[in-house]
């Protein structure tokens, strides 16, 4: 039974990478309810047969450690319900390492059967619809192509490429195990097109990457016994796909999928065939002496022919491969410097991160802090919600305990499967924990340039990796003193902590489902349907600040669409209540307060849209058009403390309108110019007033509506009545003298209001 739990758990992980890379909530959470209810079944067996677990492991330790972080993040983090979900993403993560680790500890003769084999065949296939994505066969979000490179199932190339190389290495294994000729074939054929899939990526991080990792693979973590053997099993996978990759390529790139198909084909049939031979040569009797002198004598001839022929040989590569890869892949190899515009944007998320974990070093800022905070200290704008490293991602959700926990995670992870290599008794467990800890090492460097591990599905596998590792690296023996005994004070809060989890998963997944629904109505404009599913949403994950505030959004578009007074009212309500929610559950989310100053500004309720577009610039203070709703807030605002009596409140908004002209970032903005003049005019600082509305009036066509009748009052204020001639015929200036703003600013102006 223990047996058929570790393999479903397994599947979840082999699975993971198809469903979208369990990115995005609805898949993600299902599989956290998956794996709680399949890891309380585990843990059930375990105590009712009163079996004791060995948990003897640092690398259980630090990931109880780092638990403990985004625990402790809980005291000062900006959104509780982002930190929620890391919490329970760390939960998930050790439960699994516990499961795996306490049976696989004991069985290591199935780790190749069940875990490598079944994390492989998902691979292969994501690989296959990756492919399939390239030539055209389907699109979508199954095999997204951007820019001819293939995003496979995770819909981002980087990590698709980080992906089929981890899948690679662990095939590795199999066919070095293998023990017939022909299944070691047909494997060296299935890595071929996991090549192909990972080249045409064209993910520049995995090219700097994958050499390192194949040239430890063959020279140095491979044991004695296998290094010959991967070697030759390397070229048999590579060979053949530098020779069909440029007419794959061009047929694909044609849309002749059947075609393209052909030539993977091809590829697959010559890496079985070169294995195959490779393996059949191997076969032939050969005596030490002899091995040794076809390689002293092979060493000689290579020295030799590269010290003679070595700049020929350069150009003759040179040539080869600028005439076998394929232009828009080799153009991306070409690019690899620090000057390339995704270096230079990574630079910029590493200094910004380091700024935050500067200003809370202690606690971080917990789970999805840095998605609400990094415009607010962002140098140059962009939209990233991930650091691009995820090492700077947990210091700053997790402060200085997370990070020194994962740090020590990877490093005690890295060293069991280093030691675990070397304790194995059979060659097949040495070649396994080899192959393990290349493809950990892949994931691991890797994610020090990208957001691998924000993929759930990519976070399954570096813990079932790190678990897998820690089998490989301790003992068996019976006799061992478990560090924990099935005690009832330890097992009932455990499982009852899974079980918790494992509910608000189902729940949490519900939500996403929902949101994504939501999204996809609201998108096509039906409105109703949005506002129901939005609602779900909302009670399925009520700490959740998305839905709500996207009913906000959506409630003021009703509001705003009603004919009846009531019913305007009463949407509107309820548009306020949930913006106002939303923004207390994530107050630094520009999202969120975008949409909150939108509400506010509908309810005619302007100085608190003020107050938020001011809070908006503050978490956003590069995108100009937060200017733009902080001048109109400043502006209407003061008019309606003018409205209310509050003179002195009046002046000071009106006069923050005018002062936002100062800003470097609002001086060319004419929308901001706009506000500003009409602040200045209400203020009789008509020169001012002028300049700005003179300068705003190309902005755009209702702008200039607007802006006409002002420059229309302000003529008159001025004793210039007959520069009005020329509006004379404008049909927008017919009933100038009757529209509210001209009567209101008249009053404030003949009156003197704010005048000293």
């Amino acid at each position: 039974m223990k047996k058929a739990i570790v393999f479903s758990m397994v599947l979840v992980l082999a699975l993971g990478p198809l469903f979208r890379g369990l990115f995005f909530g609805f898949e993600m959470y299902l599989s956290f309810a998956i794996l709680a209810a399949l890891g309380n079944a585990y843990l059930f067996l375990k105590w009712s047969n009163k079996e004791a677990f060995y948990l003897r492991h640092g690398s259980l330790y630090c990931g109880g450690a780092l638990l403990v972080a985004y625990l402790l993040a809980f005291v000062q983090a900006v959104n509780i319900r982002g930190n929620i979900e890391a919490v329970m993403q760390v939960v998930v993560y050790l439960l699994l390492f516990l499961v795996l680790f306490d049976y696989y500890r004991e069985h290591k003769e199935e780790i190749l059967s069940t875990f490598f084999v079944p994390i492989t065949a998902g691979g292969v296939l994501a690989a296959i619809l990756g492919i399939a994505g390239y030539t055209h066969l389907f699109t979508g979000n199954y095999a997204t192509i951007n820019s001819s490179r293939i995003h496979a199932t995770l819909q981002y190339a980087n990590t698709a490429a980080v992906y089929f190389m981890l899948v690679a290495l662990l095939l590795m294994a199999m066919i070095l195990n293998g023990k017939r000729i022909w299944l070691k074939a047909l494997l060296a054929g299935v890595g071929h097109v996991l090549l192909m899939a990972l080249f045409f990526t064209s993910s520049r991080g995995v090219f700097l990457v994958f050499p390192p990792i194949v040239f430890l693979v063959l020279f140095f973590v491979m044991p004695a016994g296998a290094r010959m053997r991967s070697f030759l099993t390397v070229l048999a996978m590579t060979i053949p796909m530098v020779v069909t990759m440029q007419t794959f390529n061009a047929v694909a790139q044609q849309k002749q999928t059947q075609s393209a198909f052909i030539w993977i084909f091809i590829g697959f049939v010559l890496s079985a065939l070169l294995m195959l031979g490779f393996d059949l040569l191997r076969k032939i009797p050969m005596s030490k002496p002899t091995q040794y002198c076809v390689l002293a004598l092979s060493g000689i001839v290579i020295i030799i022919v590269g010290v003679l022929q070595g700049p020929l040989i350069i150009e003759v590569v040179k040539q080869f491969i600028l005439t076998n890869i394929p232009k828009n892949v080799l153009n991306r190899m070409q690019d690899i410097n620090l000057e390339t515009n995704s270096v230079v944007m990574r630079f910029e998320f590493y200094k910004e991160a380091w700024t935050l974990i500067q200003r809370q070093w202690w606690f971080g800022y917990g789970g999805g802090g840095f998605a609400s905070l990094y415009q607010s200290v962002q140098v140059l704008y962009y939209a990233a919600k991930l650091v691009h490293n995820h090492y700077l991602q947990i210091f700053v959700e997790s402060g200085i305990l997370g990070i020194l926990s994962f740090l020590g995670l990877i490093l005690t992870a890295g060293a069991s499967m280093f030691f675990g290599r070397l304790k194995q008794e059979l060659l097949e467990h040495r070649v396994e924990a080899a192959s393990l800890l290349c493809a950990f090492l892949a994931l691991s460097l890797h994610s020090v340039i990208d957001f691998n591990l924000s993929f759930t599905s990519m976070g399954y596998l570096l813990w079932g990796m790190i678990a897998i590792g820690a089998a490989y690296g301790v003992s068996s023996r019976k006799g061992e003193i478990p560090l924990w005994q099935p005690q009832a004070m330890y097992q009932w809060p455990m499982f009852a902590l899974v079980t918790i989890v494992g509910l608000a998963s189902v729940s949490f997944s519900l939500a996403g489902y929902q949101m994504e629904r939501g999204a996809e109505f609201k998108k096509q404009i039906v409105a109703v349907q949005a506002i129901t599913a939005y609602e779900k949403a909302a009670r399925y994950d009520p700490l959740h600040a998305g839905p709500h505030a996207e009913l906000a959004d959506l409630y003021s578009w009703m509001a705003y669409t009603s004919k009846l007074e009531a019913e305007k009212q009463e949407w509107m309500t309820k548009a306020i209540a949930q913006g106002e929610r939303a923004i207390r559950l994530d107050r630094y989310y520009p999202y969120y307060n975008r949409i909150m100053t939108s509400v506010y500004f509908s309810a005619n309720m302007n100085t608190k849209a003020a107050e938020q577009a001011l809070q908006l610039l503050n978490v956003q203070p590069l995108v100009k058009a937060n200017y733009e709703l902080v001048a109109k807030g400043y502006t209407e605002g003061g008019l309606q403390h003018y409205r209310e009596g509050n003179l002195a409140k009046a002046k000071e908004y009106l006069l923050a309108a005018v002062q936002l002209m100062q800003e470097e970032a609002a001086k060319s903005n004419k929308t901001v110019a706009y506000y500003a003049g009409k602040a200045a005019l209400a203020l009789a600082d008509f020169s001012q007033a002028e300049q700005w509305l003179t300068f705003a009036r190309s902005a755009s066509l209702e702008l200039k509506m607007e802006i006409d009748r002002l420059l229309y009052l302000l003529n008159q204020q001025t004793g210039r009545s007959e520069e009005n001639a020329k509006y004379k015929g404008i049909i927008w200036m017919g009933m100038v003298e009757s529209t509210p703003v001209y009567k209101e600013l008249k009053t404030i102006l003949d009156n003197g209001v704010f005048q000293d």
